[in-house]
């Protein structure tokens, strides 16, 4: 049976090439994330999370959403992520599909 909803994960970084994006662009992208998910009508479990991620042998400040959404959002929320990385000048932001979750 098709599941109603799936968790997902965001991540995206701070860096534009190798330089860190503006304090102000930088809360702008939180904010358009954000936007986002409540537009989509996601649950979201973890939000604005700040971390150090890799991305291409380089250090940069990440931040991760985790979320519940239905189903239906899926390629609109794939597509908005998209936009929102063109916007901001970012090769990409990811977008994980949680097979399953398990709360221990």
């Amino acid at each position: 049976m098709p599941r109603a909803s799936e968790t997902i994960v965001i991540s995206a970084g701070r860096n534009v090439g190798t330089q860190p994006m503006s304090a102000k662009d930088w809360e702008f992208l939180h904010r358009t994330i954000e936007n986002m998910l409540e537009n989509t009508h996601a649950i979201v479990v973890t939000n604005r999370a700040i971390g150090l991620g890799q991305y291409q042998g380089m250090s940069e400040e990440s931040v991760t959403y985790v979320a519940l959404v239905p189903n239906a959002t899926l390629d609109a929320i794939e597509e908005a992520l998209a936009a929102t990385a063109r916007l901001f000048g970012q090769e990409s932001i990811a977008m994980m599909v949680v097979e399953s979750t398990k709360f221990c």
